[in-house]
């Protein structure tokens, strides 16, 4: 069982999910599962997956990888240095449609920032209101990773 977080009615439990995989990919936004089922099945032995429930449903979830994901391949040079420094990788961060608006992103956040003490952590976006969200929840900017005429602003957080 995993960990009481949140008050009141925002009540949740955050717990790292061992449950069937694709209980896990349902509650994701219906076009992520094939990029993430890809990630998945190249490395699951370095992802880790967690989710905040409510009355056993995964109301938000993502990933936390060792190493460098082979989506990522393509900035290697850029990530290379974070990678060195055990930095790990957040990825596929969603909350479910009906519980957005609670803060449950920022609390998964949390949680796993205290999961994992004093590790610093990076990612990437593509869009600018998913940067803001990261960056009020202590990640900073640090550059623009372009590949192919695509873009991705990389995001660092620290260890403390």
């Amino acid at each position: 069982m995993g960990s009481a977080v949140g008050s009141g009615q925002h009540q949740k439990q955050f717990l790292k999910w061992e449950g069937p995989l694709d209980s896990f990919t349902k509650a994701m936004p219906e076009d992520w599962p094939p990029y993430f089922q890809h990630c998945f099945e190249e490395s699951q032995n370095n992802i880790e997956l967690f989710v905040l429930t409510e009355k056993d449903r995964i109301v938000a979830g993502g990933m936390v990888f060792e190493g460098l994901p082979s989506e990522m391949q393509v900035f290697a040079d850029d990530l290379r240095a974070y990678i060195t420094k055990g930095y790990l990788y957040i990825g596929y961060l969603f909350v479910d449609k009906a519980y957005r608006g609670q803060r449950l992103g920022s609390l998964w956040l949390t949680c796993i920032k205290g999961l994992y003490g004093n590790k610093g952590f990076w990612l990437t976006v593509e869009d600018p209101v998913l940067r803001d969200f990261y960056e009020k929840n202590d990640f900073k900017w640090e550059k623009t990773l372009v590949y192919d005429g695509n873009s991705e602003e990389l995001l660092i957080r620290n260890p403390l």
